[in-house]
């Protein structure tokens, strides 16, 4: 199953049962600003269907891969991506509160979709077999912005097989350790990945170059 949404800029990567900007609980990715497909990737016939990955990409090509281990708590049962400043966090039992509905969208069969929140699309999944702590597999531009994020809740490996046959847009996902650039483990490194990695940072850099040159010569221009 997947779905198209529309990402204008940084999001965050949160438990909807967490307050916002509280460090170590959410993280910040920089989205390249586009219409991302959203896969979800499941064990099919097995594990009630449990999802094992929720997939975000454009569609265009990945030039480097960041590995943020262990860095998605997760207490409820479920993750999500939403914009920044966007609060999740709230009353169950209130079925008119942002959190009640996220958790309505988890609650069903497909056990993820969008939720449309003062013009805002909300993401939300369910996060494998339930709490616990979660990685991220982040996919760089050339210019350092963010164009494909993978929530990973199980061991990809497991399902290889059937990623290719059955999700062949996801094939580029690097699996296994030793094929992501850079690796950051948030529970022993105790950093923002957003902040540290190194490809992403120089590529940033360099772009941020490009532009200043492309405007001092349409000034002399």
């Amino acid at each position: 199953m997947s779905d198209l949404i529309n990402i204008e800029g940084p999001m965050v990567v949160r438990d909807p049962c967490y307050e916002v900007g509280v460090k170590g609980l959410e993280q910040r990715v920089n989205f390249a600003p586009a219409t991302y497909h959203v896969t979800a990737v499941r064990e099919n016939g097995r594990n009630d269907g449990r999802i094992y990955a929720l997939a975000i990409t454009n569609g265009r090509r990945v030039d480097s891969w960041q590995h943020r281990r262990n860095c998605c708590p997760v207490d409820s049962g479920q993750l999500g991506v939403y914009p920044e400043g966007v609060v999740t966090k709230g009353d169950y039992h209130d079925e008119a509160s942002t959190y009640k509905r996220l958790c309505d969208v988890t609650d069903t069969p497909s056990k993820w979709g969008t939720l449309m929140v003062d013009g805002k699309a909300l993401l939300v999944t369910s996060s494998g077999y339930g709490d616990g702590t979660y990685d991220l597999m982040v996919g760089y531009t050339p210019q350092g912005f963010v164009n494909a994020l993978v929530l990973q809740f199980m061991d990809l490996d497991d399902v290889a097989g059937e990623i290719e046959d059955n999700y062949p847009q996801l094939t580029w996902v690097p699996l296994r350790q030793g094929e992501f650039e850079d690796e950051v483990d948030c529970e022993e490194d105790d950093v923002d990945p957003e902040a540290t990695n190194p490809v992403g940072l120089r590529r940033q850099a360099e772009h941020d170059e490009a532009r200043k040159i492309d405007d001092a010569v349409d000034q002399l221009g």
